[in-house]
């Protein structure tokens, strides 16, 4: 009995043995096990490497990645952003960094990363669409507005620049650039309902509600069975004095569909109209 314990010991011991102790043993150990695609035992001998050096760039990088490979974007962006703030403007960890924070939604990270490869040799060109649209994500609409400019400058023909610079000029309360681009995309590409909804949407918004009406008009002149073009001629009817604008818009609303009748702006707005214009209610 006792030298069957003195050899499990033993074989304890040995086993003990093989473990990877040193930071070197462990970061190789972890190097073979990504490399082999078994990226939870990877990050298992990195993160203890870690404990040991928590500043390695190729430990956080590396762990960074095993979590990457794995889905686990926020893990992998975490390590990644460590191994960032130590080694700032890394092209390769910043390569790594970007789709892991854009996979995770981090849209400021994303955004960041996305600078730093531009900084270390990337086109800016290259990156202008992803720079706008992660700005708008971001609800950082004046950067959105700098990069949805510097795509229409690149291709004028394309005629969704106009409706992102107007959309993004309106976040800003910029309502002059909004209506002065698509006063341009109406003459640039003609009748589009699109630039008739924008337009109208912008002027309402600037309170001018007869051109705004004007607008709306044209969008339902393009399809009359459009319930957008008639809630918004109806909202920029109701907004003015005259009866006979009140008039319309409620006859407009009475057209809606009965579930939509039940929206919380639409039901009040009736009510005040049906006041207004003393209709007795059905």
């Amino acid at each position: 009995m006792k030298r069957i314990l003195w050899l499990a010991l033993i074989a304890v011991l040995i086993s003990c043995a093989k473990e990877p102790q040193t930071f070197e043993e462990l970061t190789a150990a972890g190097n073979k096990a990504f490399l082999d695609e078994d990226y939870l035992e990877a990050r298992t001998h990195f993160l203890k490497a870690l404990q040991q050096k928590p500043t390695d760039r190729a430990t956080l990088y590396f762990c960074g990645l095993s979590y990457f490979r794995d889905v686990m974007y926020d893990s992998a962006a975490f390590y990644l952003k460590r191994a960032d703030l130590i080694h700032p403007d890394d092209r390769e960890i910043n390569l790594a960094l970007y789709p892991a924070c854009f996979n995770g939604e981090d849209w400021e990270c994303a955004r960041k990363s996305l600078r730093t490869l531009i900084k270390t040799g990337d086109s800016e060109d290259d990156h202008l669409v992803d720079l706008a649209n992660l700005s708008v994500n971001m609800s950082d609409f004046p950067y959105a507005l700098y990069y949805y400019k510097a795509l229409h400058r690149k291709d004028p023909e394309n005629i969704d620049y106009y409706f992102q610079i107007s959309n993004a000029a309106a976040e800003i309360g910029s309502l002059g650039v909004s209506i002065a681009f698509m006063d341009t995309a109406d003459e640039e590409f003609g009748p589009r309902d699109g630039i008739y909804l924008n337009r109208g949407t912008y002027l309402a918004a600037d309170k001018d509600y007869p051109a705004a009406e004007k607008e709306f008009r044209r969008l339902l002149a393009l399809d009359t069975t459009s319930v957008v073009a008639r809630v918004n001629l109806a909202n920029v009817l109701a907004s003015q004095s005259a009866d006979a604008k009140q008039q319309e818009a409620y006859d407009l609303y009475k057209e809606l569909p009965e579930d939509m009748l039940s929206e919380p702006f639409i039901d009040s707005t009736l009510r005040s109209l049906e006041d207004h214009l003393r209709i007795k209610k059905n």
